[in-house]
């Protein structure tokens, strides 16, 4: 069997998190295309995502529909990012071919997990889905709250940067994966530890949630850089 093995991927991937301005609601203008036509437009010299986040050390803006999005590189990961796609599908079985007839989807859901090796506050309050922001010089600190009866996720934007398959590109910042999902949340249990002989890590799954107002009410779109 012929293959290719440019076409073959290494590398761990580059995270950052978009946090909206207050009040801010998706629309058709704020939803994953015209995030992806922002980040296009910022990233248009050299075509380097991976670098444009990496250089979010302090929260880099993108206008997008009239509104703010705020994008924080997260730092140092561990373990890279996993992606997971989980269809569900039901079955019609039939008496005659003892098995099912038909397969229909039923249930969808994807997830993206990573660790965050960074143990800010800043990364803290993502993890636990806390709208706080960390603020202070020399003395920082945010809330463990209880949160009240009917609290509303926080949705984030994401965005992850990895290498890309090579095909015959000659530009070595142009090889590049992105990844951006529109309705991010943090939704599940994370524990960290503070142990003598180990790192203090976050980890962190996301439930990414359908975007209606992009085609196909996409959970998020992937963009070959290639040249």
């Amino acid at each position: 069997m012929a293959g290719t093995t440019s076409n073959v991927i290494v590398g761990a991937a580059e995270i950052g998190v978009g946090t909206w301005g207050a009040g801010t609601t998706l629309s058709s203008t704020t939803g994953i295309d015209p995030i992806w036509s922002a980040l296009k437009t910022a990233v248009s010299t050299g075509k380097d995502y991976r670098g444009w986040i990496n250089d979010a050390t302090t929260p880099k803006s993108l206008t997008v529909g009239g509104q703010t999005l705020s994008v924080s590189d997260v730092g140092l990961t561990q373990e890279g990012v996993e992606v997971s796609y989980s269809p569900d599908y039901g079955e019609v079985e039939v008496d005659q071919l003892l098995d099912a007839a038909r397969l229909f989807k039923q249930k969808m859901s994807v997830q993206v997990k990573t660790t965050f090796a960074e143990a800010t506050l800043e990364n803290l309050v993502i993890v636990w889905d806390d709208p706080q922001t960390p603020v202070g010089t020399t003395e920082k600190s945010i809330y463990v709250k209880p949160g009240t009866l009917g609290d509303a996720p926080s949705e984030r934007v994401l965005f992850f940067v990895g290498p890309a398959p090579a095909g015959s590109s000659t530009l070595g910042n142009a090889k590049q994966r992105v990844y951006v999902a529109s309705r991010a949340v943090s939704m599940e249990a994370s524990a960290h530890s503070l142990r003598r002989n180990e790192a203090t890590v976050f980890p962190v799954t996301f439930r990414l949630l359908p975007d209606t107002t992009s085609s196909y009410s996409a959970y998020g779109k992937i963009v070959d850089i290639t040249g």
